[in-house]
């Protein structure tokens, strides 16, 4: 009888060609708080939330933070607008009382001159507009210089249409007559009137319609004086 031969390992690892040595005895190793594939797809947007959540946190405090700095700046800066504004009004009625002032001493003056007439109140009218700015500090003393500048303004040009207008005359044709008025009005203005007056028979139609531009124009300014056009009384 003969006896059987072990198998050697080699003989043993033929048998099973296909099994790894390692997967032999090999068991499997549960892993352990794993998570799932949704949990995996959850944990990304939660973060995301929380962070959106801390950033939103953020901005809302400075948000309320720059409200309340832009409320206290607005409260400051009407504060100081309300007493510059005061402080405006309070200049603006200090320097009417002193533009009123002026004036009268300015009527007082004409009067005691007996110069309260037409040739006067262009006088005064000339200064008038200085002080109110209508015509720059920069202008000729004269006071036909003054007329001059009074004549360009819109506000002159629109009463001399009315008054050509309203006479039947060309407008072209009267403010020929505006370089010459003051020298007119000196030659025939003497004496104080009880209300400025424009006397028809001193002057030619375009003559009167340029004083009674002018006259018109500086009774509509503050403290500007009253006048009026009539015939002489005989």
């Amino acid at each position: 009888m003969i006896p059987k031969q072990p198998q050697s390992p080699i003989n043993t690892q033929a048998s099973a060609p296909n099994e790894a040595p390692h997967e032999k005895n090999a068991t499997p190793c549960p892993i352990k708080d794993l998570p799932s594939p949704q949990q995996l797809l959850e944990q990304p947007g939660t973060i995301w939330r929380q962070r959106f959540q801390n950033l939103e946190n953020k901005y809302h405090h400075q948000i309320l933070e720059y409200k309340a700095k832009t409320y206290q700046c607005s409260h400051e800066w009407l504060e100081q607008f309300g007493k510059k504004e005061q402080e405006l009004r309070e200049m603006s009625a200090e320097n009417a009382t002193l533009l009123a002032a002026v004036l009268y001493q300015m009527t007082e003056k004409m009067i005691s001159k007996e110069n309260f007439n037409v040739r006067g109140a262009l006088e005064r009218m000339v200064h008038h507009a200085k002080l109110i700015k209508k015509i720059g500090d920069d202008c000729p003393t004269e006071i036909q210089a003054g007329l001059n500048e009074l004549a360009k303004t819109p506000a002159f040009t629109k009463v001399l249409r009315e008054e050509a207008a309203s006479r039947g005359l060309k407008p072209e044709a009267v403010t020929l007559c505006i370089a010459l008025v003051y020298d007119k009005v000196f030659q025939q203005a003497h004496g104080n009137d009880y209300i400025i007056t424009l006397y028809e028979e001193d002057y030619t139609a375009s003559e009167r319609a340029v004083l009674a531009t002018f006259l018109r124009m500086q009774s509509e300014w503050p403290h500007g004086l009253q006048w009026s056009e009539e015939k002489r009384k005989r």
